[in-house]
């Protein structure tokens, strides 16, 4: 699993959200949502928008005091597009 699946993950997992439920608010499927998570596949610009919105308004990191580290979405959407 790549660090940034895992980091997907664990965020996910810190809001008790399955799969289904987290590609249902992103308005995509759980396939896709796996893979993310399985290293197979980085979203596109799109889902990372999407993605950067969820993490911002998803309460977890502001219960646990820490900020989501967004830089993970960002070089994954590089890596993808050929610009890293």
């Amino acid at each position: 699993m790549s660090a940034f699946g895992e980091f997907i993950r664990r965020e996910r997992q810190a809001r008790c959200m399955t799969q289904r439920e987290l590609a249902w608010r992103l308005r995509t499927t759980k396939r896709v949502v796996g893979s993310w998570e399985r290293g197979e596949r980085a979203p596109n610009r799109v889902n990372a928008d999407k993605l950067f919105r969820w993490l911002l308004s998803a309460p977890s990191h502001l219960s646990l005091g820490r900020t989501p580290r967004l830089g993970f979405i960002e070089r994954a959407v590089s890596h993808k597009e050929g610009t890293a």
